[in-house]
């Protein structure tokens, strides 16, 4: 029996949901693929988008999906709570400065740990370019503070006037700073993700893993960002 306090736009919003996700695996199916999940959302949000895909899908269908959103909403929940109860991360990636294909061109993909207790993390993967080898090298690292707790500053904050000039793009010393300690985890990947172009990944993890080409698109076919 569905509680009655559930209001009509919520449960618009979980058919929406469920609507979206077969659509999803329908052009999965076919090949098809979107660039990005709001390039997908952008297609999918047009007036009478939703009423013209609910036509086209039986009430079991579309049941399930939603079905499967609660499933998967209420595991995600366990997993958090998990990790805050035995003191371990639990990462969810947030945003990707890379390729959206990033087993076969590479990524930089950013992780934030959602017990809020890590700092947030980067996984660069940087696959092989010569053609005789398959797989690439995994590079994970710590989105670090400019200050650590007892007010020492980060190894590349020295450096960050000559990493701007090596952007070409306007950047300054004084901008990258004020991203770095904007708060905003995405700015601060993006300054990080200028210090590593510029001092190269092995400054940041020292001790990279290798990936097979079958483990990099294991790891990243869930990806997508």
């Amino acid at each position: 029996m569905i509680d009655n306090t559930i209001k009509s736009t919520d449960f618009r919003r979980i058919m929406e949901a469920a609507t979206l996700e077969l659509f999803e695996r329908e052009h999965e199916r076919r090949g098809d693929s979107f660039a990005t999940k709001s390039d997908m959302a952008n297609v999918r949000v047009e007036p009478l988008a939703f009423d013209s895909c609910l036509d086209g899908l039986s009430a079991y269908d579309l049941l399930r999906a939603a079905f499967d959103i609660f499933n998967r909403a209420a595991s995600h929940e366990r997993d958090v709570q998990y990790a805050r109860d035995t003191n371990q991360p639990h990462w969810v990636a947030v945003a990707n400065l890379g390729d959206v294909d990033i087993a076969d061109h590479g990524g930089f993909i950013v992780y934030v740990d959602e017990t809020g207790v890590y700092a947030p993390e980067v996984e660069y993967y940087d696959p092989f370019a010569d053609e005789d080898y398959t797989g690439g090298v995994m590079y994970r690292f710590a989105l670090d503070s400019v200050y650590n707790e007892h007010g020492d500053s980060a190894w590349w904050l020295d450096s960050l006037g000559r990493v701007a000039q090596s952007m070409g793009d306007g950047s300054t010393r004084e901008t990258l700073l004020e991203d770095a300690l904007s708060g905003d985890v995405y700015k601060l990947a993006n300054v990080y993700y200028s210090l590593m172009q510029y001092h190269g990944a092995d400054n940041f993890d020292s001790n990279p893993e290798t990936l097979t080409e079958d483990e990099a698109q294991e790891r990243y076919a869930d990806i997508r960002l």
